[in-house]
């Protein structure tokens, strides 16, 4: 094996990537190679739900992305369809896309989430900046880096409460509140307008970002860099310039920030993995 590639990723890598926080931690590495390994069965939950419905992919499309002005047939079948979708629980990465401009005045200073996000499961085909910008339908600068927050909650069991997440759906007797904005469907995807279908969430208000999340700098070549990682003590994102430790054929490796690779002794009880076994 050669050790010096060590660093290189692509999608289809057998290594495992862990950053080091403050306390010794080490946590898995929430890159878009190992993200990509989760399994994502909600196009198989789509096919079969369109199926039994007698609705082509392409009616499905046109639901999927009409904004639901009133409550009628067109209406709850798309909704029904997207609550078939396994609703989150405290084993899924979320992912929320925002400018580099808004970041700091967003998350860093709170520690806490908010507004419309995607499971990090479901962003599989999403490769590029342009991708990003028109399949989460938000207002996303192509030439411009964009931040991907990728995170858990420090406490699980808001995704169950109704004030404070929620799947954002157009129904009689639900109020809008928050209002939701004009670029949302109200079906619970959102309206990209392509080939793929993200279902999306939203935190109607704050909720605390937990131990593990990790911010992203998605650069103009499509790469991503780790930037940021969430430091409990601070409750904040803290910036990350630390070591890079990978697992490959049961043994550990450290690398730095110049490259350099060096064998190292690693206590696994240290580690968070936050991702299925690959």
């Amino acid at each position: 094996m050669d050790i010096n590639n060590l660093g290189t990723c692509e999608e289809n890598c057998n290594k495992k990537c862990y950053v080091e926080l403050k306390d010794g931690t080490l946590v898995r590495k929430l890159c878009k190679e190992a993200l990509c390994k989760v399994f994502n069965d909600c196009d198989g939950i789509i096919n079969r739900e369109i199926k039994k419905r007698n609705i082509s992919i392409e009616e499905f499309k046109k639901l999927r992305d009409t904004k639901i002005e009133s409550y009628d047939d067109n209406a709850k079948t798309i909704q029904e369809i997207r609550e078939a979708i396994q609703y989150p629980d405290e084993n899924d990465i979320f992912e929320k896309a925002i400018p580099k401009v808004d970041f700091y005045e967003y998350v860093v200073t709170t520690g806490q989430i908010w507004g419309f996000v995607v499971l990090a499961k479901h962003l599989n085909k999403i490769k590029t900046i342009n991708d990003y910008t028109e399949n989460l339908a938000v207002d996303i600068d192509p030439n411009n880096p964009l931040y991907l927050i990728k995170f858990i909650l420090r406490n699980p069991d808001d995704l169950l409460d109704k004030e404070i997440f929620i799947i954002p759906f157009i129904k009689p007797g639900m109020p809008e509140n928050p209002p939701l904005p004009k670029r949302c469907t109200g079906n619970g995807f959102t309206a990209s307008g392509t080939e793929n279908t993200l279902p999306e969430f939203r935190f109607i208000k704050n909720a605390d970002i937990g131990v593990g999340s990790q911010v992203f700098e998605k650069k103009l070549d499509d790469l991503e860099e780790l930037i940021q990682v969430y430091d409990d003590e601070a409750k904040s994102f803290i910036d990350y310039d630390g070591d890079t430790i990978i697992k490959k054929d049961n043994k550990f490796y450290r690398i730095d920030k110049a490259g350099n690779v060096m064998p190292v002794e690693i206590d696994e009880s240290r580690i968070m993995e936050l991702l299925p076994e690959i």
